[in-house]
């Protein structure tokens, strides 16, 4: 008989279906026990406190508006389409004093370019004005345009 794998290789195989297939049960066990799992004792960190009141400002917005925001089951986004483009920004960006998190909210603003305006302000300085975010490399008039409306300069010295 004709054999089209060796021995040690039909032994990685079956090594991996079987990493496969306890992963999955894995997979399927959390998500039998996800909410039920985690105990209701109020002792939530700061962050996630935070995170609650942003979605429940969020949420109010969507019903009073008719916005479009994604809806989310379980933690997971169930639209395809859903992107953070769908989430208002509720109020302006201060450039000055802004952290990752909230720069990367902003439109066409990924996690690389929202890193670079904050090493550019740590490196020159605040920005003086709001045109001054172009002098951050990747940011064009066009991408300015575009999160110009999202974004404002505090200088509260």
């Amino acid at each position: 008989m004709i054999s089209f794998f060796t021995k040690q290789e039909k032994s990685i195989i079956l090594f991996l279906l079987a990493g496969i297939m306890v992963g999955a049960g894995v997979k399927i066990f959390k998500l039998g026990f996800s909410d039920s799992s985690v105990p209701d004792n109020g002792e939530y960190t700061k962050i996630e406190q935070q995170f609650q009141a942003r979605a429940r400002q969020i949420d109010s917005l969507k019903s009073a508006t008719g916005y479009n925001t994604p809806d989310v089951d379980g933690g997971l986004l169930t639209s395809a389409k859903a992107s953070k483009r769908d989430v208002p920004i509720l109020e302006k960006v201060d450039i000055n004093n802004a952290e990752l998190e909230a720069l990367i909210l902003l439109p066409q603003i990924g996690p690389v370019l929202a890193k670079r305006i904050i090493d550019y302000r740590n490196k020159n300085g605040k920005f003086q004005t709001v045109d001054d975010i172009k002098k951050v490399k990747g940011i064009g008039e066009k991408k300015y345009n575009k999160i110009k409306p999202y974004i404002q300069v505090i200088n509260n010295d």
